[in-house]
């Protein structure tokens, strides 16, 4: 008996672990299985897709009205599940944190507009084209779709840029470009799916930096504007000589060596101006301003200095090319046959010419010195004038007759000049009247100072 019993028990002892050892196996296997597919059931059901973020693209010109863009794009919750909704735009290329970017949720593509402005609550998203996040405030349902607008200008530029905006993407090349990638992403139960497929390229083009160094100080500013270099081809030209205000301009067949004075325009910086603007004025109507309408045409307007309409930035384009941009429009003056001329977006043809100065020379003679400046002045008699008394009053000095070709006549110093010393010389488009001592400033074209040694005399400063 004693033998049997131990016997009996293990039997029944192994018979009960094996029982046991086999449910904890099936439980196992049920418990894994459920676990399995109820993961690939959840991966599955998170999904997110986007819709037009590449449309959001485009070229940006000195044209202020293309300095700033707004434009949507589309997230879809295409899964089975809500989720919290992100966005992560990264750009690379050296436009791309040259552009701030503002971005919000709206109702549907058709509330961006440009009018549109983002709320104040909840904040909406700023970074830029190199770097900008979002996330959503409340679930994305499944099915759902969120529409949102995007505002981009130039970082740092107001609600509505002008030329510093536009000079703040300038390039030598007169290009820039970045692309930028919008990825977003989806997180429901703990699963987070992500669409990266949005990829939108950003561009400028015809923006140059500002033009430094035609215009030393103490010599002639008087230019010319031609389509072919050396100062030939056509000219930007008024139409006739001592022209009314509302003139306008047109293109006119140059003449290099003696530059009609309805083709020459002194530049004067606007002082205080950022960046550096000019005013122009036509030597033929030298009390009138080059300006730009409402329409965009040229025309010669009663002078307004602080005015942007009269007002021109002269971008240096990377073939010794300039352009002349309105600091009104940010457009560009287009030399070509159109009567009248325009402005028109910076990358149109003709917008690019060559800057020509006119100086005046002078030559020592044995009776005073010779002073010559190649322009031609029909119809216009202009006036050397003197200051013998450094300050004190000046004096008509020589008269060039009207349809002369050039400037060039011996100066015989005055008898009221000292054998040795300086004198201040100009050239006027009004003769000093009787017992007067001045011209208005408004008609002293050019001035400098001569040196006088016996008979004869050397022009020191503003020549050239």
């Amino acid at each position: 008996m004693s033998g049997r019993g131990p016997s009996r028990l293990g039997l029944i002892v192994g018979v009960l672990l094996a029982s046991l050892l086999c449910g904890s196996a099936a439980a196992w296997a049920a418990w894994s299985a459920q676990a399995t597919a109820t993961a690939r059931a959840t991966v599955t059901s998170v999904r997110i897709t986007q819709n037009n973020f590449p449309s959001l693209g485009t070229t940006r010109l000195n044209t202020f009205t293309s300095l700033t863009t707004t434009g949507s794009f589309t997230v879809t919750n295409t899964g089975q599940a809500s989720g919290t909704l992100g966005l992560s735009l990264s750009g690379s290329g050296p436009l791309a944190s040259k552009l701030g970017l503002t971005l919000w949720p709206v109702s549907s593509a058709a509330a961006c507009t440009s009018a549109s402005l983002p709320p104040t609550s909840p904040a909406p998203a700023s970074g830029s084209w190199a770097a900008a996040s979002y996330t959503a405030p409340s679930q994305l349902a499944a099915g759902a779709s969120q529409a949102f607008c995007v505002r981009t200008l130039p970082s740092g530029a107001g609600a509505s840029p002008t030329m510093p905006a536009a000079q703040s993407l300038a390039d030598t090349s007169g290009t820039l470009t970045s692309s930028t990638t919008l990825t977003a992403t989806l997180t429901a139960a703990g699963f987070t799916a992500s669409d990266s497929t949005g990829l939108a390229t950003q561009r400028t083009e015809a923006i140059f930096p500002v033009a430094t160094g035609y215009r030393p100080d103490g010599v002639s500013d008087w230019f010319t504007l031609s389509s072919s270099a050396a100062g030939a081809g056509s000219c930007l030209a008024s139409t006739s000589v001592s022209a009314a205000a509302g003139t306008t301009l047109v293109s006119a067949a140059c003449n290099a060596s003696a530059s009609p004075t309805t083709q020459v325009f002194q530049f004067t910086p606007v002082a205080a101006s950022s960046p550096a603007a000019m005013v122009l004025r036509p030597l033929s109507s030298h009390t009138l301003n080059l300006g730009v309408n409402d329409a965009g045409v040229l025309q010669l307007a009663t002078p307004a200095a602080s005015t942007a309409a009269q007002q021109w930035v002269v971008q240096q384009s990377a073939d010794a090319r300039v352009q002349l941009v309105s600091a009104a429009t940010g457009r560009c003056l287009v030399l070509n046959a159109a009567t009248p001329l325009t402005t028109a977006d910076c990358n149109t043809a003709g917008t690019k010419m060559y800057l020509n100065r006119k100086p005046i020379t002078a030559t020592s003679t044995s009776s005073g010195m010779t002073l010559q400046w190649a322009v031609s002045n029909p119809g216009q008699p202009l006036y050397v004038q003197i200051n013998a008394t450094l300050g004190l009053a000046w004096s008509n000095w020589a008269t060039i007759p009207a349809a002369n070709t050039a400037v060039a006549q011996p100066l015989a110093p005055p008898a009221l000049w000292l054998n040795l010393g300086d004198a201040g010389v100009r050239v006027s488009a009004s003769s000093i009247p009787f017992l007067a001592t001045d011209v208005p400033a408004i008609d002293v074209l050019w001035q400098g100072t001569a040196r006088r040694n016996g008979s004869s005399a050397t022009l020191i400063t503003g020549g050239g």
